[in-house]
């Protein structure tokens, strides 16, 4: 049965948008922050921890202030954060909180034990309006530079709080001495409408440059609006800057700064990938270890430590050379633990990309109904790993995919990373599994619907632009011994490639063999499995007559 509809067509959202697989924190466009909350998919596991997230940040009294958030490379981590930023951040909230309610709201299998319930996240909503929140979030990789310090973490934050309030984000001796010392007198708007006068240059651009190329220049300036300003002293003090402590420095910025901030004031930080950052160095974790213990004794409950990591406190301390320290306080300072492991990213996947529009929903109903039986047992597996359609809700999320393809493509990345047959950015995660089903479902686009995605077609444009020069010579010698006009013989090596490479337990159930390359070549319900077994005979019979494979 054939239906006058393009697979195009089923789509709730336009198949050929714009999606970035890997969330960065720090870009915020209109595009991709419309993107990136309008398309947030809420597994259970994401609804709570939400819910848990801004529950510990409005409402508790304690000065443990540190969240540590983590999960798998891949795991969501960055758009869990991003989501985070939205929903703290005035300019993005309504909108945040409006997903995050309609998502819950229409979640059917809502359990009785959760707190993440539609009235209680209205609730925390109203106390976090009506709180003074404000939020610095950035990949910590991304903004640390490239000299070494011990204190490095240190200098990092206070770069990033210097940015935040309107100062130079790399030079911290500049921002203190300079900068805020004319804000403190109401004349660093005019300093930098100065700046921009005489010496044609945006000071918030530039100026860690200029206080380096023309800084007497820059000082000159600066004394005519500040008469009593020492430029000689600065000049020195900017040339040979003091060390930058947590003690003496880093901290007392922070209790100034909240000065007069009622109590309903938090400023969160939401800070990317901090344990590959550590690693196994121990001043590092250190140097966290002295602001996070700092910041809960001299600021309470108003600022907020919050990292993602792609492990646990727990075995971060425990990987890293600590040489005999003690870090027994900063398990402490990060009481809240919040875990990303148990994502689904099939379904994660299948909801972003393929959730179908409600016309498609009738369509695709009626068609599992009309062909229940040719569907069922045409897609049947001899190992319950790889399953077809089971009934006719999971057709409609999965179509034009068949369920099995979302597990075996994982693996097949899998394998491929370990053999190092992909470059090493291509990893059996969200990101890849994501980045795949979109590519490959805007190549079927213009087919009618009853068509259905072959495993092969994983294997596009896409995949080959990730594969190493050791897995090409592999493969180029399969496909030389075909003519290139030749598509069915094309589809049989691709998929053959990507299955007698899976790891030796992934083949405990799941074969490289005939039978389950007739099932993962199946393109309509009503293909004659003897006639394309045939077909695929005589491309591996060639390949074998031509020593690329053997029986």
């Amino acid at each position: 049965m054939r239906i006058k509809m393009k697979i195009k067509e089923l789509f709730a959202k336009d198949i050929d948008r714009q999606i970035n697989p890997a969330v960065v924190v720090s870009k915020q466009d209109e595009l991709t922050v419309n993107t990136e909350i309008e398309e947030y998919v809420f597994t259970s596991t994401i609804r709570d921890n939400l819910y848990k997230y801004l529950d510990t940040l409005i409402n508790s009294n304690q000065d443990k202030t540190g969240i540590w958030i983590n999960g798998f490379y891949g795991s969501g981590k960055s758009h869990f954060i991003k989501y985070i930023y939205y929903c703290l951040n005035p300019a993005f909230r309504k909108k945040a909180f409006d997903h995050f309610i309609k998502e819950v709201s229409n979640d059917t299998k809502l359990d009785d034990f959760t707190d993440a319930t539609p009235s209680n996240i209205q609730l925390i909503q109203k106390k976090i309006e009506k709180a003074n929140i404000d939020t610095i979030i950035f990949n910590i990789d991304a903004v640390s530079g490239h000299k070494n310090y011990k204190d490095k973490i240190t200098r990092i934050f206070f770069n990033q709080f210097n940015s935040f309030r309107g100062y130079n984000s790399v030079n911290i001796a500049l921002a203190l001495l300079l900068e805020k010392h004319l804000d403190k007198l109401d004349l660093f708007d005019a300093f930098k409408a100065k700046i921009k006068n005489e010496l044609k240059e945006d000071w918030r651009e530039t100026g860690h440059i200029l206080i380096s190329v023309r800084q007497k220049k820059v000082l000159e300036i600066a004394k005519k609006l500040d008469p009593e300003l020492d430029t000689e002293a600065l000049a020195a003090k900017l040339k040979n800057p003091d060390d930058t402590t947590i003690s003496d420095h880093l901290i007392p910025e922070f209790v100034e700064f909240l000065k007069g901030k009622d109590d309903n004031y938090r400023l969160v930080f939401l800070v990317d990938e901090i344990s590959q950052y550590i690693g196994t160095d121990t001043n590092l974790l250190l140097n966290l270890q002295t602001i996070i213990e700092e910041l809960g004794s001299k600021c309470g409950n108003k600022i907020w430590l919050s990292t993602t990591a792609q492990q646990t406190i727990e075995n971060l301390v425990e990987n890293t050379d600590n040489k005999g320290g003690d870090f027994g306080k900063i398990l402490g300072r990060f009481e809240t633990r919040i875990s990303l492991e148990s994502q689904n990213t099939t379904f994660i996947t299948q909801k972003r990309i393929l959730d179908k529009n409600s016309k498609a929903i009738e369509v695709l109903t009626e068609f599992y109904k009309n062909n229940k039986e040719h569907i069922e047992n045409q897609f049947l597996f001899t190992h319950n790993l790889y399953k077809g359609y089971s009934n006719a809700a999971e057709f409609v999320l999965s179509y034009p995919f068949v369920p099995y393809q979302f597990k075996l493509i994982s693996e097949v990345f899998s394998s491929f990373a370990n053999l190092g047959y992909v470059i090493k950015e291509v990893k059996d995660n969200e990101r890849s599994i994501l980045g795949i089903t979109h590519f490959t479902a805007k190549e079927f686009k213009e087919n009618e619907v009853g068509k259905f995605v072959t495993f092969d077609a994983f294997f596009n444009q896409q995949m080959r632009n990730n594969i190493t020069h050791h897995a090409s010579r592999i493969l180029d010698p399969a496909l030389s011994i075909f003519d290139r006009d030749d598509e069915f013989a094309i589809k049989v090596v691709f998929t053959l490639f990507m299955i007698s490479n899976l790891s030796d337990t992934t083949k405990l159930t799941f074969q490289p063999n005939i039978d389950n390359l007739i099932l993962l070549l199946l393109d309509n319900t009503d293909v004659n499995r003897l006639d394309l077994q045939k077909k695929i005979e005589t491309v591996l019979e060639e390949l074998i007559d031509k020593t690329i494979i053997y029986k």
